[in-house]
């Protein structure tokens, strides 16, 4: 579950269009992005600094987030459970962006599964 984020940012037009790209590819497969689901967020380093990477696990961490290393690039991958079609959603990835630019790495986006409703499922 997401913990509430206060004092975040609201979301730039670039976030929220990058985050409707996501929910377009969604929409495709009748998934309006309204059911909670895991959501993968990733982080990647403008420059190798062990002790940014750690700052920065600390504060996703904080916010409720479970956190592994990317297979390569000495990146992030945050894990959530939450929904992606509110304009909170949008706010959280624009926090991400801004949290992930103050200790040199780079938000690169989230991916989530498909959720279909029943009757989806069995037609």
């Amino acid at each position: 579950m997401r913990k509430t984020i206060h004092a975040v940012s609201a979301a730039t037009a670039v976030t929220k269009s990058k985050n409707d790209q996501v929910r377009a590819a969604l929409l495709d497969h009748r998934d309006d992005g309204s059911d909670e689901r895991n959501i993968f967020h990733y982080f990647y380093p403008r420059r190798t600094n062990a002790v940014r990477a750690r700052e920065l696990g600390s504060e996703l961490v904080a916010l409720g987030l479970k956190l592994k290393a990317t297979s390569s690039g000495g990146g992030l991958v945050a894990e959530e459970f939450g929904e992606v079609a509110s304009s909170g959603f949008d706010n959280l990835t624009q926090h991400f962006s801004e949290i992930a630019e103050r200790s040199g790495f780079e938000y690169d986006g989230w991916e989530c599964e498909v959720k279909q409703s029943p009757s989806d499922v069995l037609s």
